[in-house]
This record gives C-alpha cells, structure tokens and sequence, in this order.
C-alpha cells in the first residue's frame, strides 16, 4: 500500500470513528439498560480511537521520517510505539473486566 492510500484509509477512519459512536449513543441513549455506564464508555473509547489513532501515526511516520526508516533508532522507536500500544491494550482490557 502506497503512503498516500494509506493516509487516505486513515483519515477516513478517524472521520468514521466519532460518527459511528456518536450514532450508537443517539440510538442508545433513550433506552434505560442496566449496562449503560460501560456502553458509554465505550462509545467514547471509540470516537476517540480514530483520531487519536490518526494523529499517532502522523507523529510516529514523523520521527521514521526524521531518523530514517532503517536506522537503529528508528526500530528503536518502532519498539517504543508497540509497548506502548500493547500496555495501552492490556490496561483498556483491565477495565472491562474490572467491572464485570
């Protein structure tokens, strides 16, 4: 995938994101159910995915365009941004069944 179709794809799904949650809250928000608190939760977590997701990656091609996408540092930074993401993941999975 060219850099341009892949930016593309991104911007797309940082628009989609926040549409798709704020559709799932006008169609819940009416209904009283029990697990209200965790689906809005939720629905935030997700309308915040894409453009947080967007603006990572912009940050993170920044730093790999900078010190250059076969450089020690750059690999360095590519391990960084995955222990990162990996910590974000368990810890967002930690939640949810937290309240279980």
């Amino acid at each position: 995938m060219e850099y341009g179709d892949a930016a593309q794809l991104m911007r797309i799904i940082a628009c989609a994101t926040p549409i798709v949650a704020l559709c799932g809250w006008i169609v819940l928000r009416g209904e009283r159910r029990p697990d209200w608190p965790k689906t809005r939760r939720n629905l935030v977590i997700l309308g915040l995915a894409g453009p947080v997701n967007l603006a990572g990656w912009w940050v993170f091609n920044g730093w790999l365009d900078r010190a250059g996408w076969r450089s020690v540092h750059a690999y360095i930074i590519a391990f960084i941004v995955f222990i990162v993401a990996g910590f974000a993941t368990g810890f967002f999975s930690r939640l949810r069944r937290s309240e279980r």
